[in-house]
């Protein structure tokens, strides 16, 4: 029941994260997990015009409620994303690449990673991480 809420969680930040408008039509458009133990989920949505990807990571258990909310535009089956300052619950300023794949993983390599003032980057630059495609 709870990864449930926490799903329901994600899509309705989302609805309200920008003022434009971003449909479930691009081609990588789901949840993604980052192992399949974890409770955290990474929400993709792209606007098919523009290939605009909006991605969410979130910790889906109640002790860990905190997200980050970044953007991109893909290119073919990959895009660069930075963390929207302002938005998101942690404040770092992070910036990855994530190569979709045909076998519904992708994965994401942490470019570089600056600590904000209420939050670290535990995360080293350089790490390669899979993500596995829920739905």
């Amino acid at each position: 029941m709870i990864k449930f809420l926490s799903i329901l969680k994600l899509v309705f930040v989302l609805s309200l994260l920008l003022p434009i408008q971003l449909h479930a039509a691009g081609p990588y458009d789901g949840i993604y997990v980052i192992n399949r133990a974890t409770t955290s989920y990474i929400s993709v949505h792209e606007n098919s015009t523009t290939n605009q990807m909006v991605v969410m990571l979130a910790g889906a258990e109640p002790s860990n409620n905190s997200w980050l909310a970044s953007i991109g535009i893909r290119s073919e089956n990959s895009v660069t994303l930075t963390s929207i300052k302002g938005v998101s619950d942690v404040d770092v300023v992070s910036k990855v690449k994530v190569v979709f794949n045909s076998d519904g993983t992708a994965t994401v390599t942490v470019l570089s990673c600056v600590d904000g003032d209420f939050y670290y980057c535990d995360i080293p630059t350089g790490l390669k991480i899979t993500t596995y495609r829920i739905f």
